[in-house]
């Protein structure tokens, strides 16, 4: 019943000390004081095999990371006890990738040693360095004289792109007849006289000319106004 004890007391949770299998291989390494190789790698395979036994509870989500590490180190050591043996490509590989990753993971946790100090004293704000003053001179080539700076001006405005004129385009003026018919109303409504070619007619273009004539007529079809001329291309009086 004691040994029973024993045991349990002497078990870990590893998730609550160590980020991962990685995390728990780069401590075993460096409690041994090894470099991160694959011979380090096989001489520390007990070591985290007996970590894991150790494991009082296993998270779900972390067991196949652990337990995939685990089998990269039996291959490892094997194939230091056994190197005659041939092995597939991809155990090759992963014994590879896994020695890159602790290379990498050692390089991060080192660089992010005083992140968390940094955060606890809220230096959030790192201001830019006060800027000297520069003196500005002009320290030309011992070959460059007027004459020189005379001929990089003048291919330099060359090479400027030019102003293009735009072409003028004249732009049309589209009035429709009931609109035409709708301008007449109101211009016969708001003025006394109302002589057509006087006052009427809209003698901006030809075209609107044209349209406020057709206008014209037809209100005068529709019975809306009545117009009369006394003589032959004289002025066309309105009547309200």
């Amino acid at each position: 019943m004691s040994n029973q004890v024993n045991i349990t007391e002497e078990k870990t949770n590893i998730n609550k000390t160590f980020d991962g299998p990685i995390d728990l291989l780069l401590s075993l390494i460096e409690k041994r004081k090894l470099q991160i190789n694959t011979l380090s790698l096989s001489k520390i395979t007990n070591d985290y095999l007996e970590k894991l036994k150790k494991q009082a509870v296993f998270p779900s989500q972390e067991v196949a990371c652990f337990v995939h590490t685990a089998s990269i180190l039996l291959f490892i050591k094997s194939r230091s006890l056994l190197p005659i043996l041939s092995y597939l490509d991809e155990e090759e590989t992963d014994a590879e990738v896994l020695e890159k990753r602790l290379i990498l993971y050692k390089m991060l946790k080192n660089a992010s040693a005083g992140v968390e100090d940094n955060f606890k004293k809220q230096n959030y704000f790192c201001p830019n360095p006060i800027k000297k003053q520069k003196t500005i001179s002009f320290n030309p080539d011992k070959k460059m004289d007027l004459k020189m700076i005379s001929t990089i001006a003048e291919n330099l405005i060359f090479i400027l792109p030019k102003k293009k004129d735009l072409k003028e385009k004249v732009v049309d003026i589209v009035v429709t007849l009931d609109e035409m018919m709708d301008n007449l109303v109101k211009k016969i409504h708001n003025l006394k006289i109302t002589g057509f070619f006087g006052q009427i007619a809209d003698r901006r273009t030809k075209k609107t000319f044209a349209v406020s004539f057709l206008a014209l007529l037809e209100l005068v079809k529709q019975n809306k106004i009545s117009v009369s001329q006394t003589k032959l291309c004289g002025e066309i009086e309105i009547k309200k």
